[in-house]
């Protein structure tokens, strides 16, 4: 798991609420701004999604262990991982 990934999504969490808060207090509209970040946020996260499913592709061709992996639409699969 790339814990650097989740370093970098608390950041920008604290960036955004730090400027949210900003904008706020001189009374500036927030909303494009939020709606912007939550755009930025979404690409990274798809980024890294695939970069997560690449590797449970590689595991799962090369493993030996089966174990159920739960996608995020809630379906169930069977999959070979190996850690």
């Amino acid at each position: 798991m790339n814990g650097q990934f989740w370093v970098t999504v608390e950041q920008v969490a604290q960036m955004t609420q730090s400027s949210l808060r900003v904008m706020d207090k001189q009374f500036q509209s927030s909303r494009d701004y939020e709606a912007e970040q939550l755009r930025l946020l979404m690409k990274k996260c798809e980024r890294q999604l695939a970069v997560v499913e690449g590797e449970i592709g590689v595991a799962s061709s090369s493993g030996n262990c089966k174990k159920p992996v739960v996608s995020l639409r809630g379906k169930t699969d069977e999959k070979n991982i190996t850690r």
